[in-house]
């Protein structure tokens, strides 16, 4: 979509929004100019927020009054017609002097914060957020808290940021697994195309794509969590609660950069309409937070909100590499034998394959091999034998771009210590050990969903608004409103 020249005049600006005692007024967005933003900002004395970082570029322009800039550590007095630029990752903050001041500010690609605090002060609009499971990981090294605790901490602090509703992106990985084993069997009794490949990274989705389409039937037709979060949003939800789509923005806190474009894809925008409005990426969440001067001590935990309630652990595994495998396994166990799989895999390098795990299981005498790939780069020499002819025996594969899995997102802040990755998913761990529910399939409000929506897996309405189709590479994307 084309850039279009616009006049703003100063009646048709819309309403500043509060941040930190600064009234931040939206001029321009990144989706109006196609390339920065433009706000109009102004504040009382001794406001503004406190030093920080984040990845774009970012000018200021001081019209009225003096402002006092913290730059990497200099302070820089600015008086009227003093122009400011603060690359990425520029630790900066800034004050307002005696009698408060003026000034434009220009961002870079890069931000939503701007976007997302619009939805949340505009009351017409309902905003609804969610976090995936690896982002609670880094909150909790973070703030130093225990992984029984960082649930509802996330939760509370969601909804002092101004979110109206707050979901547990684990809800969805539930919703994946429900779908994806049911495809797997059908394509076990149907003699249908295997080994299935998992679809819920969207870098490896658009690595299939790109490099090898070949590969696209064995690809799983699930949707990502984030897509299905976001459709199940936009439509049971919106049907629930009596909403206008144009009155829910859908925000998802993710640990990953390709979510954004995934969110994009016209696929994921039926009749125009977007099922994900935003993607925010952990550091993005964080540096809303700091914006916000919010501390520890100003949340009070809260719990996510109903009717996406209830999660497991084996959803809270996605998080990390052969954590879907896992999942899906104890889903297929209990679905072939009616016992459910009370150990974890017991996971062993595949030799010859760098980066590979493989592990099984026996199921009603028959033995049940998935393979976890960490990283696309140790995806290739894989993929590559499998176009070749060669049966490596795995009923199912999953592949996460990063090498780690979602704890090692590149959305992520940057680990100070290489310690912290494996730190993160120990969280991920003791949190799956201590749920009440380990198996998707045991998850009351996903039952509950099935029952009063969808009917049962793979339905009809399950398949239209859970599931898509991957073809070779196409540049069409959908703009964010």
């Amino acid at each position: 979509m084309k850039a279009r020249n616009f006049v703003l005049r100063p009646d048709q600006r819309e309403q500043p929004l509060n941040v930190l005692g600064t009234q931040v007024t939206v001029l321009a967005s990144h989706e109006t100019t196609h390339s920065y933003a433009i706000t109009f900002q102004q504040g009382d004395e001794g406001t503004g927020p406190p030093p920080h970082s984040h990845n774009w570029d970012e000018s200021f322009y001081v019209l009225k009054g003096e402002i006092r800039f913290l730059c990497d550590g200099k302070e820089h007095v600015c008086e009227p017609g003093t122009l400011v630029h603060v690359p990425q990752g520029t630790v900066h903050g800034f004050s307002y002097g005696k009698g408060g001041g003026q000034m434009l500010e220009i961002t870079g690609p890069g931000t939503l914060a701007a976007q997302v605090f619009t939805a949340i002060n505009d009351p017409t609009k309902t905003v609804v957020g969610f976090v995936a499971p690896a982002v609670r990981a880094v909150i909790a090294a973070k703030y130093g808290m225990a992984p029984a605790d960082v649930s509802g901490f996330m939760a509370g602090l969601m909804r002092r940021m101004g979110f109206d509703k707050v979901f547990d992106f684990v809800f969805a990985a539930d919703l994946t697994i429900m779908e994806e084993t049911t495809e797997f069997f059908g394509r076990v009794a149907n003699e249908g195309v295997l080994p299935l490949l998992t679809s819920c990274c969207p870098g490896w989705v658009n690595y299939v794509e790109r490099r090898y389409p070949g590969m696209i039937p064995n690809l799983s037709s699930c949707k990502s969590p984030q897509q299905m979060m976001g459709s199940t949003v936009k439509n049971h939800f919106a049907q629930r609660e009596g909403l206008a789509l144009d009155n829910l923005y859908v925000v998802s806190i993710v640990p990953c950069l390709a979510k954004k474009y995934e969110a994009d894809r016209p696929e994921f925008a039926p009749a125009g309409v977007r099922d994900v409005d935003a993607v925010l990426t952990t550091t993005e969440f964080l540096e809303m937070v700091e914006m916000l001067r919010l501390t520890p001590e100003d949340i009070e935990p809260a719990d996510f909100d109903a009717p996406y309630q209830k999660v497991s652990g084996a959803g809270v595994l996605f998080g990390a590499s052969g954590g879907v495998a896992e999942a899906a396994l104890r889903a297929a166990v209990e679905k072939m034998t009616g016992s459910p799989l009370t150990e974890r895999l017991d996971y062993q390098p595949v030799e010859g394959l760098k980066g590979v795990k493989t592990a099984s299981v026996v199921a009603n005498g028959r033995t049940l091999r998935v393979a976890a790939v960490s990283g696309l780069g140790n995806a290739d020499p894989l993929v590559r034998r499998i176009l070749a002819g060669e049966d490596l025996g795995f009923d199912m594969i999953e592949v996460m771009a990063c090498p780690g899995g979602c704890v090692q997102g590149a959305g992520h802040p940057v680990p100070e210590q290489a310690s912290e990755l494996a730190t993160r998913e120990r969280v991920l761990d003791a949190i799956d050990a201590s749920s009440d529910i380990q198996g998707s399939q045991n998850n009351p409000d996903v039952v509950r969903l099935y029952e009063d929506f969808f009917g049962e897996p793979n339905s009809p309405i399950a398949h239209d608004l859970l599931h898509t189709i991957y073809a070779p590479f196409r540049p069409q994307s959908v703009p964010t409103t």
